[in-house]
């Protein structure tokens, strides 16, 4: 809930495209209208890293691959 964000003030958000999106995702849209986290470090900074679709919910040898991606970024 929008409280606990507020509680947690994250640094950044993780987020996934959807398969074969490009540009902002539905996540996204929603952290940059929604008013009543505007202040978030997170939200303010835009600090979102974006995975592609198949790193965003994967498992098995794939999660090397989205650690090495958020590293990277």
């Amino acid at each position: 809930d929008l409280e606990t964000l507020r509680r947690l003030q994250p640094d950044a958000f993780v987020l996934s495209t959807s398969t074969g999106a490009a540009g902002e995702t539905a996540t996204e849209q929603y952290l940059r209208g929604e008013t009543r986290i505007a202040d978030l470090k997170a939200v303010a900074a835009a600090s979102y890293c974006v995975l592609p679709a198949t790193l965003g919910g994967t498992d098995a040898h794939f999660l090397m691959d989205a650690a090495e991606f958020m590293a990277a970024w």
